[in-house]
């Protein structure tokens, strides 16, 4: 996603992450989230994540056999990998490492399966930086689907350069008999995007039987994480961090090992809380008083959504051989006392879903005529909020967020369901998708 989270993003994109202490690859590339997808009777797609940018292959052959056959990820080297491979045999086992940076997983094996197609049904959708606009280019997005109690081997795709993404559910595959596995209305799609340092999004929805079927909501990647470094102290080592901006962010765990490809433990007892929803820059510090000086330690975050889902940034280092220096206490995470955003930005609505208010975030990189309306499912117009000039800034607490008390534009309390909302600010516009709940 070299383009993305201004690489990083991604910023989501989701992100130029850049780190006090880089990871060096002396210490061997971490190679994770490997995903076999897009089974058919002649290939499949094979997936992967690394904690640095740097280039990819798969190394394959027949099960038992030697791995003498590679194909390699034809794009710029990233820090994720995409690789499908073709020319396959019907129903035969294959083996196969992914290799980066001379760095090999271990061995593992795929199955092709039968020759067969499904009934078509293209269901497509958009992935976005965590700003919920910017598109989430190179993002790998996959999909499964659960028909009668069997769920199918996952789907996936790039997305684009405007973060589009399709996929066609004839050619579902069934883990269980290597088989077409077929569709119905009403079947439940599951769809969720990853990146590395990007984090992980994701949505939910069923088949409708409407043919060209659009995945809502469009996915948007979570954390914009830009900053995260180790510094050794007489007290222990100190991390820090900081985000731009955050969606839905619970909270953070912190994991350390003495070995980069090694076994990694959390070390915070609690969670560390994260700022929810926020359109600020954030600071965290947290002392890491258990280390010892002449040890090099690994460690990385993980941040936690209100949905429990977890998203892990890269590694970094400590080495043994950095002097251990006197530092300033530790402080508590506080917002950096930026006065303007550096872009525009149309955050998610609080609560959500809501029953009978909500507040609808948004940021300002110059001074706009801002309009935001909402619309109900079908498309038509419920509410014009208002048409103001606003000055660049940060317009997130209650106090400035723009409000909707749930109703139309008639003062008559609109229904449950799904709602959207819109905001155009000069050149620049975003949509987002909320719900009301009665």
């Amino acid at each position: 996603m070299k383009h993305i989270f201004e690489k990083l993003i991604t910023t989501f994109a989701i992100l130029t992450l850049f780190f006090g202490l880089a990871a060096g690859s002396a210490f061997g590339v971490v190679i994770s989230d490997i995903r076999v997808s897009n089974y058919s009777s002649s290939s499949v797609t094979i997936s992967w994540i690394t904690d640095t940018v740097i280039d990819g292959s798969v190394k394959y052959g027949l099960s038992g056999e030697a791995l003498d056959n590679t194909q390699n990820d034809t794009r710029d080297p990233d820090d994720t990998h995409y690789v499908t491979i073709t020319g396959l045999a019907p129903e035969t086992t294959y083996d196969y490492q992914v290799v980066s940076g001379g760095t090999s997983s271990s061995t593992n094996s795929f199955t092709t399966t039968k020759v067969g197609a499904g009934t078509p049904y293209t269901i497509y959708g958009y992935v976005y930086k965590q700003d919920g606009s910017t598109p989430a280019e190179g993002a790998i997005v996959y999909a499964t689907v659960t028909h009668s109690g069997t769920t199918s081997y996952y789907l996936s795709k790039l997305a684009s350069s405007s973060g589009y993404w399709q996929l066609d559910l004839g050619n579902l595959k069934s883990p269980s008999t290597n088989e077409v596995l077929g569709w119905s209305v009403g079947d439940a799609i599951s769809v969720f995007s990853q990146g590395a340092a990007d984090g992980t999004g994701s949505a939910n929805d069923t088949v409708s039987g409407s043919g060209f079927q659009r995945i809502l909501p469009d996915i948007s990647l979570p954390v914009f994480l830009s900053v995260f470094t180790a510094t050794a102290t007489s007290n222990g080592v100190l991390l820090s961090w900081r985000t731009e901006s955050e969606v839905d962010n619970l909270g953070w765990n912190i994991y350390r090992s003495t070995r980069r490809d090694g076994e990694y433990y959390r070390i915070n007892g609690r969670l560390i809380a994260g700022a929810g929803n926020s359109a600020m820059p954030n600071n965290y510090q947290y002392l890491d008083k258990e280390a010892k000086e002449g040890v090099t330690y690994f460690y990385y975050l993980e941040d936690v959504d209100i949905s429990g889902r977890k998203n892990r940034s890269e590694v970094i280092q400590v080495p043994s051989d950095k002097s251990w220096v006197e530092k300033p206490p530790l402080e508590k995470h506080h917002p950096l006392k930026t006065l303007f955003p550096a872009r525009f930005a149309l955050l998610q609505n609080y609560p959500n879903p809501f029953n009978p208010e909500t507040w609808i975030p948004y940021q300002l990189a110059a001074e706009s005529k801002v309009m935001i309306k909402i619309y109900d499912a079908s498309g038509m117009l419920v509410r014009n909020l208002f048409v103001e000039h606003r000055k660049e800034g940060y317009y997130t607490k209650k106090a400035k967020a723009a409000y909707w008390d749930g109703r139309s534009n008639s003062g008559e309390q609109v229904a449950s369901g799904v709602y959207f909302y819109t905001i155009h600010a000069g050149a620049f516009t975003a949509t987002r998708r909320m719900m009301v709940i009665r």
